[in-house]
């Protein structure tokens, strides 16, 4: 009877640690679930917020990539990262940019998770979907569609202000411009491309 229950408790241990990121969803669940009972909230807010944090899980496991990826070589990371983010190729003046360029993008890239109807206000900022669906000045955004490429110019009245509404659970991928410019320092022949870009933008 030892010997039995010693192997039923490895096997357990064995397959509770293979998949980290749904122990902690489940972690942040149950601290969730402790919080919402706490606080009092009413059940159709309990609601959201759980299906809020379900979203979010897709989000955590991708950040926990990010640190897998920056242990590859250059070159196997520049060919992950491209497949990953092949919306960044999307945009004229990215895909004429170098490979590394794009792989220092994808390190920089932030995601949030947006409930349906909710406003995405206008910020100095290239965004993309990536998960879910959006409208955007009478156009259906789906995933891989891209706005904010204007932000790369320096006067702020030659800008597209129009917001953005998610109208499912949307993951909105971006990057703000201040980030941007300061990899972009660090790429010489990329930061020629993107130049020439604003000239012809502007």
């Amino acid at each position: 009877a030892i010997l039995w229950a010693y192997i039923i408790g490895n096997a357990c241990g064995i397959i509770s640690t293979l998949d980290v990121e749904s122990i902690q969803h489940r972690q942040n669940m149950d601290a969730l679930n402790f919080f919402m009972k706490d606080q009092l909230l009413p059940n159709e807010q309990q609601l959201r917020l759980r299906e809020y944090f379900n979203q979010m899980k897709d989000i955590n496991k991708n950040e926990g990539y990010k640190t897998l990826v920056s242990l590859m070589s250059p070159t196997l990371k520049g060919e992950v990262s491209e497949h990953r983010h092949a919306w960044l190729k999307t945009i004229p003046y990215l895909a004429d940019c170098g490979i590394k360029f794009i792989v220092a993008i994808t390190h920089e890239i932030d995601a949030a998770v947006f409930v349906p109807k909710e406003q995405v206000e206008w910020s100095d900022t290239l965004f993309s979907v990536g998960r879910g669906v959006a409208s955007r000045a009478g156009k259906i955004c789906l995933r891989g569609s891209f706005w904010g490429e204007d932000f790369i110019l320096a006067t702020d009245s030659l800008k597209d202000y129009r917001v953005c509404l998610s109208l499912t659970y949307v993951e909105l991928l971006s990057i703000g411009r201040e980030d941007f410019f300061a990899l972009l320092g660090q790429f010489p022949d990329s930061a020629e491309v993107v130049r020439k870009a604003i000239v012809r933008m502007t």
